[in-house]
């Protein structure tokens, strides 16, 4: 019987060159758990690969996180939050309902990131420092214009308010495109209907990949006028626009300098605007000393994990800035406290003679108190030493020993 011609070993291994080693490493490598084979590998230009893994990351970034939407003026979270009230029937005459549960519908339903992360998002829309026209009704401690951070979600509650209502109007009629959420579960609107201008009224901020955004907030009176001038007369000119809308409204107030940046802003889309606080030195009619009064300035609060911004600042930073500039120009000895300033506001652009006066007359009080404290830490320790000799004169003529208890005294 003829021999059969075999392709490998009689026991079965793979063919190779006598050390156990097979002749063919990429087919030996294409099993389970090795390198793939050589011929499955692509040679790619990096710079197509950057560009292509790149620009898909930096896309996702600003159409789905960072960057508002032009038509209603929302991030995709400050959506999904509006949207999660809706579905739990929340209207601006309801009662309030716990941040925890908003926040908890939100992150199952729209937003898998945390209700951690969905909190901070909410109470922003709350804030009336912050919004122009806030989104959010707030009820318990939404943090504070000096910094302060809000109570834990278990313990604030909140409701939608009229502007809000206003962006969710005929939500229902089919006037939006809808898309399926995360896990394809239920559907949310890729954009509110929106009758409120929110964008141009609230305005926005937001850092994505390689652009940013930063839009002032507007008075809603002046916006709309705007836009009815706008559609009545589709070529209106700048300087006919300016005539409606003098410039930004921020909501804490403020004196913007100059109109320079207000006009390169509305005309290029770029410009700077500088604002400045409104202070005023009050005297009041008792005898306590005068006070100085600061308008607040707009800031923008810096989310928890960052820091802030050396162009922002907060109300304790706003008093602690003025501080230091009294310190620098006049004085050396005042402390870095509160004493006779009352600010509502965030910062000041510089130093007048109305707060050297107001330093220089608390460092004054400040020495008298301090001398009057001294005078009476003296007299306490003087009392106390005549107080003590005349209890060992006394104790001395009766014989008792003044450091035996009382009942003992007649045994001694």
């Amino acid at each position: 019987m003829a021999d059969t011609p075999t392709t490998g070993p009689a026991d079965g291994s793979a063919p190779g060159d006598g050390n156990g080693k097979p002749n063919n490493p990429a087919g030996a490598a294409g099993g389970a758990g090795g390198a793939p084979p050589i011929d499955r590998i692509e040679d790619l230009q990096i710079e197509q690969e950057l560009q292509d893994s790149y620009l898909t990351y930096a896309m996702s970034t600003i159409m789905d996180r960072a960057l508002p939407d032009v038509r209603d003026g929302l991030k995709p979270s400050q959506r999904r939050i509006l949207v999660a009230m809706r579905d739990l029937n929340l209207s601006p005459r309801s009662k309030h309902l716990k941040c925890a549960k908003i926040a908890g519908n939100t992150s199952g339903d729209y937003h898998p990131h945390g209700e951690a992360v969905v909190y901070p998002t909410l109470v922003r829309l709350g804030q009336d420092w912050v919004m122009r026209y806030p989104l959010i009704d707030p009820q318990g401690n939404f943090g504070s214009s000096d910094g302060d951070p809000p109570a834990a979600m278990r313990y604030t509650e909140a409701r939608p308010t009229a502007p809000e209502a206003e962006m969710l109007q005929d939500l229902e009629l089919d006037t939006v495109d809808y898309q399926p959420n995360y896990d394809d579960r239920l559907t949310e609107p890729t954009v509110l209907p929106s009758k409120f201008p929110n964008l141009l009224v609230n305005g926005s901020t937001g850092i994505a990949v390689g652009m940013a955004c930063n839009l002032l907030p507007h008075n809603l009176r002046e916006i709309c006028d705007a836009i009815v001038k706008v559609i009545d007369k589709p070529d209106v000119t700048l300087p006919e626009l300016l005539e409606i809308v003098p410039g930004p409204d921020f909501p804490t107030g403020g004196t913007i300098c100059g109109r320079d940046g207000i006009v390169e802003g509305y005309k290029s889309g770029r410009g700077r605007v500088t604002l400045r606080a409104k202070m005023h030195v009050e005297e009041p009619k008792s005898g306590r000393g005068p006070t100085l009064i600061i308008e607040a300035c707009f800031h923008e609060p810096t989310e928890t994990g960052r820091r802030p911004s050396p162009r922002r600042w907060d109300g304790a930073r706003g008093i602690d800035a003025i501080v230091h500039l009294v310190r620098r120009a006049r004085e050396r000895s005042l402390p870095p406290e509160r004493h006779g300033v009352r600010a509502s506001g965030d910062s000041v652009p510089g130093l007048r003679s109305d707060l050297v006066a107001l330093a220089q007359s608390r460092r004054r009080q400040r020495r008298l108190l301090a001398v009057a404290r001294a005078v009476g830490r003296s007299l306490r320790a003087l009392c106390a030493k005549l107080g003590e000799a005349a209890r060992r004169r006394r104790h001395g003529r009766a014989g008792v020993h003044p450091h035996l208890p009382r009942h003992d005294r007649g045994n001694s």
